[in-house]
């Protein structure tokens, strides 16, 4: 979806390029008070030195949430910090209790006390609790420990935006006219019908070959067959499916510039839906 689809594309995009401009900071304990902190509250200690420079850090960990749902954070040997494929790791669940080991993700007194990460060949790993970080926006209702991506329910909106660009596509790529069917005389073989298929396709496939004369002979007759481009409401359901991929994403449509968005577009809107990216999206991240 994220090299295929421009609006996910988008999506996923305009999070990462606000997601990797943070920063982080110790809070006060004390610093209680509503609102938002202000730079009194904070405080950088050596204690962060190692998210000192956290830019390209920030950018793996959303792009892997987009994509999987889940983002790993392990320390390096040099001791910075670095993603895992979130595809190749396994967690790993433990209790207190003497229960079965397949029983363990499900107990009710289970935890995660690690994971297994098993790169296709490359070496396997172990990382204790304590020696990773787990970062997910969505709890994956299936799977207790596991995120969910944002994408995964609009899987079906982006499948279907890509089957529609496919129509699109072979639409013109067929002369950008409705489908023909062509019928002949019952005494015509299977042979010659054979030939003039193919010497049809040759003479009138094509956009270049779009709105040229059809001339027929041999009895053949051709019939419209399908709908027409303008027939399929194409433009309305363009925007059913980006408004719903916006809305999965948390990005509002008139920040990414599709056209749900573009319809009310207005500098005061504009800003407002900003505003709401920030203070909704952006703050749960």
């Amino acid at each position: 979806a994220y090299r295929s689809n421009g609006v996910v594309f988008g999506i996923t995009t305009k999070r990462i390029a606000v997601f990797s401009q943070a920063e982080f900071a110790f809070r006060r304990l004390d610093a209680r008070r509503a609102g938002r902190p202000t730079m009194v509250d904070l405080e950088v200690t050596e204690a962060l030195d190692v998210l000192r420079q956290p830019k390209r850090l920030l950018r793996r960990m959303e792009n892997d949430v987009g994509d999987h749902g889940n983002a790993y954070i392990v320390p390096r040997p040099d001791g910075s910090l670095t993603t895992i494929n979130p595809e190749w790791v396994s967690l790993v669940h433990g209790s207190d209790l003497p229960i079965e080991v397949d029983e363990a993700a499900l107990h009710s007194s289970s935890r995660i006390i690690g994971i297994f990460y098993a790169p296709p060949g490359g070496q396997e790993e172990i990382f204790l609790a304590g020696e990773f970080g787990h970062y997910a926006l969505y709890d994956d209702p299936d799977y207790r420990g596991r995120g969910m991506s944002w994408r995964e329910p609009v899987l079906m909106d982006i499948g279907v935006a890509q089957l529609s660009k496919t129509y699109v596509r072979k639409y013109y790529e067929n002369a950008a006219t409705p489908n023909l069917m062509v019928t002949f005389d019952p005494n015509v073989t299977p042979e010659r019908v054979k030939k003039f298929r193919q010497l049809f396709r040759d003479q009138h496939a094509g956009v270049s070959s779009a709105f040229k004369t059809v001339t027929l002979g041999g009895g053949a007759k051709p019939t419209v067959v399908g709908a027409k481009l303008a027939d399929l409401d194409q433009e309305n359901v363009t925007k059913l499916l980006h408004a719903e991929m916006a809305i999965a994403g948390g990005v509002p449509a008139i920040t990414l510039g599709v056209t749900p968005g573009l319809d009310s577009s207005t500098l005061a809107n504009y800003g407002s839906a900003n505003r709401n990216f920030a203070d909704t999206t952006l703050r749960d991240l």
